[in-house]
């Protein structure tokens, strides 16, 4: 009678430790795109966001730390889906007590915050404007690993391997 109990107990403590926070996993109620926030920033100054997208650089700074995103859509869990299209770029400030290894150039990140201002930036020979926010939460996520087929693809054209035959 005490196995199953312990094993309960250890299954909930395991599942407590890999939970995503609620601010990360769920959308605010008005949810924001980085386009409109680009355009519009005075309308939606201080409205809560959640974006993520794949980190292009981190600047460390002595009281908070810069990153700029490629911004791409969120799937289950506000986990970015990195086969999507770009959705533009923006920057995110966090406090420089939550660096964090895994803040790195490439990593997939999601973040939850306030949009707090906009920057320029230099793209070739044009300046654009990008939404930054500051963001309380933030998640990074592993890219995933090119797989291989399950099988090689028969240089007959054939979809299955030579030896199945239904």
């Amino acid at each position: 009678m005490k196995w199953p109990r312990a094993a309960v107990i250890a299954a909930l403590l395991l599942a407590g430790c890999a939970s995503t926070p609620p601010q990360i996993a769920n959308p605010p109620a008005q949810p924001l795109s980085v386009s409109e926030a680009t355009g519009h920033l005075a309308e939606h100054l201080h409205q809560p966001v959640r974006w993520g997208g794949i980190i292009l650089s981190v600047t460390p700074q002595p009281e908070e730390i810069w990153i700029e995103i490629e911004a791409r859509p969120l799937g289950h869990w506000g986990h970015p889906n990195e086969d999507a299209a770009s959705l533009g770029r923006f920057y995110a400030r966090l406090p420089a007590t939550r660096m964090d290894s895994d803040l790195r150039s490439g990593r997939l990140i999601t973040l939850y915050g306030v949009l707090s201002d906009e920057a320029t930036q230099q793209l070739g020979n044009r300046r654009i404007l990008l939404p930054v926010m500051t963001a309380e939460q933030f998640s990074t996520w592993e890219r995933r690993a090119e797989q291989p087929p399950a099988f090689p693809r028969s240089p007959y054209g054939w979809p299955y391997p030579p030896y199945y035959f239904p």
